[in-house]
């Protein structure tokens, strides 16, 4: 499973690092490097998860780096796996998820949490214990 995350919480970080484990993990903490990691593997990730609230860093006097600046980025792309907006911000988490799902992603909305953290263990589990026919 390829991972990528858009986070800047070191805590929120090492604690996505301890449930992927050794797969294939892709962290930034801001968009502009988000966005050049993403124009490299994007394709490849399974999963991408998102906060919104980012550490204010500016992309000019008028707009902050946030996970919408990321998602409006991500909306030019083509779908191919799943987003989880793990954002605090109900307000920000709306903005990425309507831009998102009207360009064809398919998006959930989690706060950021323990049940975020069992959900993903558990998909973790299941991508590495494949069923046999």
């Amino acid at each position: 499973m390829k991972v990528f995350i858009l986070e800047d919480d070191y805590t929120r970080r090492a604690m996505f690092a301890e449930v992927f484990g050794s797969n294939n993990v892709w962290m930034e903490d801001d968009v502009n490097s988000a966005i050049t990691l993403y124009e490299m593997y994007g394709e490849s990730f399974d999963i991408i998860l998102l906060d919104h609230d980012l550490e204010p860093r500016f992309q000019s006097e008028l707009e902050f780096q946030t996970g919408t600046t990321f998602a409006k980025f991500l909306a030019t792309q083509q779908p191919h796996c799943q987003v989880i907006i793990h954002s605090y911000n109900p307000d920000g988490a709306a903005r990425m998820e309507m831009l998102l799902r009207d360009a064809g992603w398919y998006v959930v909305r989690q706060p950021f949490g323990l049940a975020l953290l069992d959900n993903l263990r558990t998909a973790v589990l299941e991508s590495s214990n494949p069923r046999q026919s």
